[in-house]
């Protein structure tokens, strides 16, 4: 009889590339603007209320500015150690880790730098694409100290130099240069990046008082500048709508009906968790659950009818922060939207349908009236009128034949035309 050969337990390695796993989760940020928007978040979340971001083009360089609580080398060991699991907590706006190192495979190289109101002794760190690309194992990121700038509340003295150290308006800086020249992944316009903003981190921002100070530095024509504030929801306050379902949790509609500017109204909804203060717009929000809502309750939520925020207690933001995990969660907390609309917001969306068709009458209406008035300017109106004058109504006149005897009265009225054709008249 042959004897089975047994097989001792034991353990098998499991290797990873540490490069290609960083380079991979700074990946979910896809594009400049949302890495850029992950900066802004960081320097909400280390309680600024001046943050400055310059996007130089000629340079090819991004460099985003705060003057918050700023970090030491063991803080930012900690959040270099809980990439994809954050130190923040939930209710940090980011809490997921990688924000940090988001950058990465959009520039060359970029450089963090900040000192601490304690300490404030400045440290600087550098990432390049490239080395931590080829780097199996990451053992530490080197950092350098920076004796050269101090830190200054007043922002006149920005330049300014003491005992051989230039003084600066930041705590924390993040500067990327020689960001990538890919159209996709380089995308990001002030427009865009102010919208971003005020749908992100609104809310915050109304809280703390922040400003944003947006500069913008094109390849080729003028400099953009622009101060972002958040302002309060404008409109008709509505009634608080709370709805709750088992999986989702409570749900709250805190809603105001939008200013009509011009015929037209143009308001933005913001989507979020009750416990955290990110938030998505309602153009995002649709884009994920547009299986799971019918065309017109998808319709109504980027109408621009409403201003406000919908807020759901138990759903979960998705890491890449453009949209919330599937679950249960997320499918009662769309039957929520969806009974809301039935009770409240369809009517508002009749109302919009009928402000539009009398819109478009009285466009047409306008044309029309324009398209008359410039051609009785333009046309000979003396002979028209010479034209209209040479009708003749009924039988009796110059050009016709003597009235005859009446011999009957006829039961309907009529007109005489040229040739002799009659047509009646309704009374």
């Amino acid at each position: 009889m042959r004897k089975v050969a047994t097989v001792e337990k034991g353990f098998t390695s499991v290797g990873v590339h540490m490069g290609n796993t960083l380079l991979r989760y700074a990946g979910d940020y896809s594009d400049l603007l949302q890495t850029v928007r992950e900066m802004v978040q960081n320097s909400l979340d280390s309680r600024a209320n001046v943050i400055s971001v310059i996007v130089n083009f000629r340079q090819r360089t991004i460099e985003v500015w705060d003057n918050g609580q700023g970090v030491d080398d063991k803080l930012f060991s900690q959040a270099l150690n809980s990439i994809a699991h954050s130190i923040k907590g939930k209710k940090k706006l980011g809490r997921f880790g990688i924000g940090l190192i988001s950058p990465l495979g959009k520039c060359e190289n970029f450089t963090f730098t900040s000192a601490t109101r304690k300490e404030n002794i400045f440290r600087v760190w550098e990432f390049s694409t490239e080395e931590i690309h080829k780097q199996k194992d990451i053992e530490s990121i080197p950092f350098d100290g920076r004796s050269d700038i101090l830190f200054c509340h007043d922002p006149k003295k920005a330049g300014l130099k003491s005992g051989g150290a230039t003084f600066v308006p930041w705590r924390t800086q993040v500067k990327m240069n020689k960001i990538t020249e890919d159209s996709r992944i380089g995308k990001i316009d002030i427009n865009s990046l102010e919208m971003e903003i005020i749908d992100c981190f609104g809310i915050v921002m109304k809280r703390n008082k922040v400003t944003v100070h947006l500069t913008f530095v094109p390849k080729e024509g003028e400099v953009e500048k622009r101060d972002v504030r958040a302002s309060l929801a404008e409109g008709e306050k509505l009634e608080e709508y709370v709805i709750s379902e088992k999986s989702c949790g409570q749900v709250i509609f805190r809603l105001f009906l939008a200013p009509a500017r011009i015929g037209q109204r143009k308001g933005r909804i913001q989507i979020g968790e009750i416990s955290n203060d990110y938030r998505l717009n309602a153009k995002q929000f649709c884009v994920t659950v547009c299986k799971l809502l019918d065309s017109e309750v998808l319709s109504i939520l980027q109408s621009g009818i409403f201003n406000g925020e919908i807020l759901c207690e138990k759903i979960d933001l998705h890491p890449n922060r453009k949209s919330y995990i599937e679950n249960e969660a997320l499918m009662d907390f769309c039957i929520c939207i969806s009974k809301w609309f039935r009770e409240v917001g369809k009517k508002y969306l009749d109302d919009l349908h009928e402000e539009e068709k009398s819109l478009r009458h009285q466009k047409v209406g306008s044309r029309a009236m324009n398209f008359i008035r410039q051609w009785i300017n333009e046309s000979n109106v003396a002979t028209l009128k010479e034209v209209i004058d040479g009708f003749k109504r009924g039988t009796i006149g110059p050009g016709h034949t003597e009235d005859p005897e009446p011999i009957g009265v006829q039961d309907v009225n009529s007109i005489a035309t040229p040739g002799g054709v009659h047509r009646e008249i309704q009374n």
